[in-house]
């Protein structure tokens, strides 16, 4: 016996829908990406170039629709991290596109193992459409994947030998006498006659040469970068800014004791270039990382010297004195572990920047401000507290957290156990139980819909309104289940909170101080303001605080 037709399940009226519109069987994202291989590219004409040649393949598809375009210009095709590549799969995740659009395969990505993922896996699971023009492939067309794994083996392998050839072509170009490097060091101009030269900058030439003798005199790094910010000479940052470059870089711009150093220890001051101090191989899937001095590539006399090389070897000892008396003294006598517990989370309240630490005995030490401690911003003050009264004070404040949690815990449980607290869950239950019902019946209907569409029961347009709407449906049936789920575990006699929150607390419960595991699992920010005012920020005070809310919701609940 044939089935009958369930056109008219859900099915509203649909005769005002027009012939065009009825066509209309996906709606498009338009990816563009452009890497940064090639200099001469111009980045934002490539990218035009690829969005007009998708629009002219969806002008001749009448059952696509352009919904949204997205580029991502200078990001590799090796990693899928980008902006709007993520955004795309955010939009086709709510159902904002059913169909991605790429002018080819390599425009994805050029990585086989992801491009294989996405395209094989990803985009079938979110039933979304797959086209790449130039190489004729549509994910809905059968026999179309034949020759995907081939394709990206062959982009992976060029992505991966360009990112080579590249790479030993600067490593070859380093053994010559030419400088490459983005930006000339201070006391040098990059050459306007040659390229991959630099010359001296009698400007600041001068600078340099005094940083150098003061050193040498006997001063410091900070009171180095203090005397060169009180005779006004301007620092590298804001000398580059007035010369036209790094001009989004927002920052005071004042000589600070790590710039003196820097120029101390460079050996572009002895007319030496240094290359590989830090390096990146795309080709072996190696990221940015700093290099041992050993891997360093130095080429002598590259350009003019601003110091000979007596003088810079005399500072390069002083340099050695100093580090190697700061660590004797750190670490001789203040073993790692009693230090900084709150290192990257401790600021200044009032300039942002981070709180230092210093030894005030051989037993006790102090934070204070860290633009202060380069003698630079006089509008920011020392800020000096204890070291013990700040983790006095971050304890006092975990400890109080851990104790309201688990205070309101056990409120909230006793309540929910109650005969009120087991008939509101059970009511709960019911309204569950029936929408996961409802919920069965719209995804039975919803499986069911494509073979009458394939019997020819129901036509195009009535195939996508019915789909349209059993989609929405099921969606709006998810959603109120979850909220249910969310209403019912506040009556739950086991009333649960995140789970790793709750595992900390459980773990560090019974700590009687401040240790690193601990401040590293609760803290988020410490703010240390003029005066001592401590401002502790933890990781899990947006949990507590709704915890809190639920705690007083069931009490206020029990007095109605």
């Amino acid at each position: 016996m044939a089935r009958k037709s369930r056109k008219n399940v859900m099915l509203q009226e649909n005769t005002a829908i027009p012939d065009k519109e009825k066509k209309v069987l996906f709606k498009a994202g338009l990816y563009a990406r452009l890497s940064h291989e090639k200099e001469e590219n111009i980045e934002r004409g490539t990218i035009e170039t690829q969005m007009e040649l998708m629009k002219n393949y969806v002008k001749d598809h009448e059952d696509i629709v352009i919904e949204e375009e997205y580029y991502d210009a200078s990001f590799t095709g090796t990693n899928f991290e980008r902006p709007d590549f993520k955004r795309m799969l955010e939009d086709a995740k709510t159902g904002r596109i059913n169909c991605i659009i790429v002018k080819d395969l390599s425009r994805l990505g050029r990585n086989y193992v992801e491009m294989g993922n996405y395209i094989e896996r990803v985009f079938p699971f979110l039933n979304v459409r797959f086209i790449a023009v130039t190489d004729d492939f549509d994910s809905f067309r059968p026999g179309t994947d034949l020759m995907m794994p081939l394709k990206n083996i062959v982009n992976e392998f060029y992505a991966k030998d360009i990112s080579k050839k590249v790479s030993t072509a600067h490593r070859r170009k380093w053994t010559t006498d030419e400088y490459m490097c983005g930006f000339a060091p201070y006391g040098y101009l990059k050459s306007k006659t040659e390229k991959n030269r630099i010359v001296v900058d009698e400007a600041t030439a001068g600078n340099v040469r005094l940083i150098y003798k003061l050193f040498l005199e006997g001063k410091g790094y900070t009171s180095i970068a203090k005397y060169l910010n009180e005779q006004g000479i301007m620092s590298p940052l804001m000398y580059l800014k007035s010369l036209g470059y790094q001009q989004n870089v927002k920052t005071n711009g004042v000589w600070t004791k790590t710039t003196v150093k820097s120029i101390l220890t460079n050996q572009a001051y002895i007319g030496s270039a240094v290359h590989g101090k830090v390096v990146i191989e795309k080709y072996n899937n190696i990221p940015l990382h700093a290099t041992d001095p050993s891997e360093w590539v130095i080429v002598e006399n590259t350009h003019e010297p601003l110091v000979d090389k007596e003088t810079f070897e005399k500072a390069q000892e002083r340099v050695k004195e100093i580090s190697d008396a700061y660590f004797a003294k750190e670490f001789t006598k203040h073993p790692p572990n009693e230090k900084n517990l709150l290192k990257g989370k401790i600021v200044c309240g009032d300039c942002g920047k981070g709180m230092r630490l210093s030894p005030r005995t051989t037993k006790s030490y102090v934070y204070f401000c860290g633009t202060f401690s380069d003698g630079i911003n006089p509008a920011c003050s020392r800020h000096k507290i204890d070291q013990e009264d700040v983790n006095k004070a971050v304890f006092a404040q975990i400890s109080n957290h851990m104790r309201c949690c688990i205070d309101a815990l056990r409120v909230i449980r006793e309540l929910n156990a109650r005969s009120s607290g087991m008939k509101k869950y059970d009511v709960y239950e019911k309204a569950i139980t029936r929408q996961r019902r409802e919920l069965e019946k719209v995804n039975r209907k919803f499986s069911e819909l494509y073979g009458d569409y394939s019997e020819h029961l129901i036509n195009e347009s009535e195939y996508l309104t019915l789909k349209q709407q059993y989609l929405l449906k099921s969606e709006a049936l998810k959603k109120e289940i979850d909220n249910l789920l969310v209403s019912q575990n506040l009556y739950s006699k086991n009333y649960k909170i995140d789970e790793d929150w709750e595992n900390l607390i459980n773990k560090y419960l019974k700590c009687r101080k401040l240790n690193k595991e601990l401040a590293d699992a609760f803290v988020d920010k410490v703010q240390v303001f003029e005066g001592g005012r401590i401002s502790v920020n933890l990781v899990y005070d947006d949990c507590l605080e709704e915890l809190l809310q639920v705690k007083n919701k069931r009490e206020g609940d029990l007095n109605e």
